[in-house]
């Protein structure tokens, strides 16, 4: 799903596809698929995480 909607985008003229992870194993899928890391986000809310 992820490849297919990266793929759309660029078909559509999309130039950067953002894609974010909670955890490592899906940073895995991403790597495969050909994305590369950009940098570290910081998400800042006023509500606790769900665990």
């Amino acid at each position: 799903m992820t490849a297919a909607l990266g793929r759309h985008a660029r078909d559509h003229g999309g130039r950067t596809v953002f894609l974010a992870h909670a955890e490592d194993s899906v940073a895995r899928i991403h790597t495969r698929l050909g994305f590369r890391a950009a940098g570290i986000t910081l998400l800042i809310a006023d509500r606790p995480a769900r665990s």
